[in-house]
């Protein structure tokens, strides 16, 4: 299952991005419509925030597009399975170093505090492809 898993992985960055990018929005189309535990639960949840201020319409058109994303971000963390230090330091935007770094030549701890946004999942590993000591608690 592993070396298939690395296949797909390496298959994934053979593709332009645009590509890789319409899988994942065809993926989130596909779970919106062929699973609908999921579809409900992501309506209720969007109900629960927008209340009154969305219409079923706006709030349907909201979860289509959060499954879009979600089939985009499965397929971009599979993506980086097979990456490199050098890979997540050129294909990944890192920002915010100069806060960082006094604690790096300090050689101190600190905590990074993160938006649970976009492909965060990869956020590790551009750390990391900078040079930064990491380690997850979620």
């Amino acid at each position: 299952m592993f070396w298939l898993f690395k296949t797909f992985s390496y298959l994934l960055n053979a593709l332009p991005n645009r590509v890789v990018l319409w899988m994942g929005d065809l993926l989130g189309g596909v779970w919106y419509y062929l699973i609908p535990l999921r579809r409900s639960t992501v309506i209720a949840n969007l109900t629960l925030a927008y209340g009154d201020s969305k219409s079923a319409q706006e709030i349907d058109a909201l979860a289509r597009r959060n499954l879009r994303h979600l089939g985009r971000v499965m397929l971009e963390a599979a993506r980086s399975f097979v990456w490199t230090r050098q890979d997540f330091r050129t294909k990944m935007g890192f920002s915010g170093f100069e806060h960082i770094e006094p604690y790096l030549k300090e050689k101190r701890g600190g905590f990074l505090v993160s938006f649970h946004l976009g492909c965060w999942e990869l956020s590790p590993g551009a750390g990391v492809g900078q040079g930064v000591p990491v380690d997850v608690v979620t």
